[in-house]
């Protein structure tokens, strides 16, 4: 085989898809898919364990490829515990969620591959200096002969002291144009150390090759130079490029474990809380639910301006509360539904919806998405009995409010970014701005309309999006205009006016760094005319994501969402007027 490379997110799910359909054409159709796409990730796994020990330019040893066979543990573990019948999975997404984790653990392989390299080059410098200097160690491995200690690093010794630099590493290095970190901070000559500390204003600085001087030279973390000779003294450590990336990697995935572990716990603690209410309030059963809420990624704006409401909807439906949120919410009479907004409030507004209004919804898909629609219409409307003409009330709007509509202001918290543009237009979306962008040619040259600051809070939300996403959510809207049936382009995907789109997954790179960003147009529609690839789903990279949206609802579920009890600890109920009022600790609240 040849090189291994990093595959990205696009490829990693492709491999578990089509390991999945191979399982699937072996077994058939009986055994429950989500148990199927955990055998797919392990023998994806399995897959690039082989290619990594295939490739021959690859120091891989057991501990690089530890993170692979871990996740490998995991999943195993996962399809242990599936001891339970499942007819219903969202197959993309579980895809998606093993590719995910897959792709975590194939960076974290990388990364500690990149190191056994260093390791390996660092090991042969110090026998080609010994060689070259009749035995003397000029410099040794920072960690011994303890492969398990040994850290890339290179440390100059006494045999060194005599040595100018040129001299002592002349001919060793593969790459003389690479620059290496140098750390005078354990040189034990204090004038040597006191001299390159106030040269570079620190104890560390860079070592680079001048071919023109023929000599190394000491330079900044930019390039400039410093002084145009290093001195080198017993104790001085050279830090090669793979070492400091390690350290780098390591620092960010010490912060990305903190900021996982801060959403894992949420997760957990909602998870907990969910489960409880679901037992104590069920008012839908498992296998209605599955009837009638199947099909997610079936839903699409029909015929009515609500994209906000749909794509709304479409981020709630992938939530984590989802389930127990509907099961607790609607149940199913005689005459039609009945549905209480907010949905998660044991006495909230009850909503009557006949079967005969269900014509009355313009958004295409399963029952369950226009009872959403027409439950959404009532509330904000006021309207006893939902029509075609009624429901048109409720087209333009903003995707914050209708999430907050839905489970609750005090439940859901967000935080909108107006851009530039929208900015300009005083926060106006019907206002006409189709003459700032062509349709005619790609608009990557637009300016980023969003503040360093914003940029890094939109930065954040997205940096474990993947992770968090069942309790964080992004609505993206486009430019202003009058109508929405116009659009620009970026990276020749087709954006149209005055429209909100969901954001669905993060891609990210070998680094961590956000790469692309997943996104979907309530249409969600294929159409060969289409010229996104005949699809509604798309993806941007970062920068032309912040181009390409200049407004964004960015929200989150408390963790309180399904504890209802106010802060003094008497519960909290909400009469037949929206009106909170405080109930006795010693007072019963019959379930409705």
């Amino acid at each position: 085989m040849g090189e291994y490379k990093d595959r990205s997110i696009a490829t990693i799910q492709h491999d578990v898809e089509k390991q999945f359909n191979e399982i699937e054409k072996k077994n058939g159709m009986w055994i429950r898919d989500d148990l199927e796409i955990a055998q797919a990730g392990i023998k994806t796994c399995w897959a690039y364990i082989h290619a990594i020990k295939s490739d021959k330019s690859i120091n891989y040893g057991g501990w690089a490829l530890e993170p692979l066979r871990e996740l490998q543990k995991q999943l195993q573990d996962e399809i242990d515990r599936m001891t339970k019948p499942s007819f219903f999975t969202h197959n993309k997404d579980q895809i998606y969620k093993i590719a995910n984790r897959i792709d975590n653990a194939e960076r974290e392989v990388l990364k500690r591959l990149g190191l056994n390299n260093t390791n390996r080059d660092s090991r042969e410098l110090v026998k080609k200096s010994e060689k070259k200097h009749n035995g003397k160690n000029i410099f040794i491995m920072e960690g011994g002969s303890n492969l398990t200690k040994q850290t890339g690093n290179l440390i100059f010794t006494k045999e060194s002291n005599p040595v100018k630099i040129h001299d002592a590493l002349k001919g060793l290095f593969k790459d003389p144009n690479q620059a290496y970190q140098i750390d005078y901070s354990k040189c034990t000559n204090p004038k040597i150390k006191a001299i390159m500390s106030k040269l570079a204003g620190t104890e560390t600085c860079y070592l680079r090759y001048d071919a023109e001087q023929k000599t190394y030279t000491i330079c900044d973390k930019d390039g400039k130079q410093l002084r145009n000779r290093a001195y080198i003294w017993e104790g001085v450590r050279l830090i090669p490029a793979g070492v400091r990336q390690w350290t780098t990697a390591s620092k960010s995935r010490n912060f990305n474990e903190i900021s996982n572990l801060k959403d894992k716990l949420d997760s957990k603690d909602i998870n907990k809380r969910s489960e409880t209410y679901l037992k104590n309030n069920e008012t839908l059963k498992k296998e209605d639910f599955n009837r009638l809420f199947s099909g997610k990624e079936k839903i699409r704006q029909g015929r009515l301006w609500d994209c906000y409401l749909i794509t709304t909807i479409n981020i709630l439906s992938r939530s984590q509360i989802f389930e127990p949120l509907i099961r607790t919410s609607v149940r199913i009479v005689q005459w039609g539904y009945t549905i209480r907004l907010p949905l998660w409030e044991p006495h909230g507004k009850t909503i009557s919806i006949k079967n005969s209004e269900l014509d009355a919804a313009a958004v295409q898909g399963n029952i369950w998405y226009k009872i959403l629609e027409i439950a959404y219409a009532k509330q904000t409307t006021g309207e006893s009995i939902m029509t075609k003409d009624s429901i048109q009330k409720i087209r333009g709007g903003r995707a914050s409010k209708a999430l907050q509509t839905l489970v609750g202001k005090n439940n859901i918290g967000f935080t909108t970014l107006w851009g530039l543009y929208a900015k300009k237009t005083k926060k106006g979306l019907a206002s006409n701005s189709t003459s700032l962008i062509s349709s005619e040619t790609d608009s990557q040259n637009l300016p980023i309309p969003y503040s360093p600051k914003e940029i890094i809070q939109i930065k954040n939300t997205l940096k474990n999006y993947q992770l968090a996403r069942w309790t964080k959510f992004i609505a993206a809207s486009s430019y202003p205009a009058e109508s929405d049936q116009h659009f620009y382009k970026i990276e020749g995907k087709q954006i149209f006016y005055r429209h909100a789109y969901a954001v669905l997954w993060v891609e990210k790179d070998s680094k961590g760094n956000i790469s692309r960003v997943l996104i979907q147009n309530p249409w969600n529609k294929d159409d060969k005319n289409n010229p996104n690839n005949g699809k509604w789903n798309f993806s941007l990279s970062f920068e032309n994501f912040l181009k390409a949206f200049p407004r964004m609802d960015i929200g989150n579920i408390t963790r309180k969402i399904f504890d209802w009890k106010t802060e003094n600890g008497d519960l909290s109920i909400v009469d037949n007027r929206r009106r909170r009022i405080k109930v006795p600790k010693n007072q019963k609240i019959k379930k409705s």
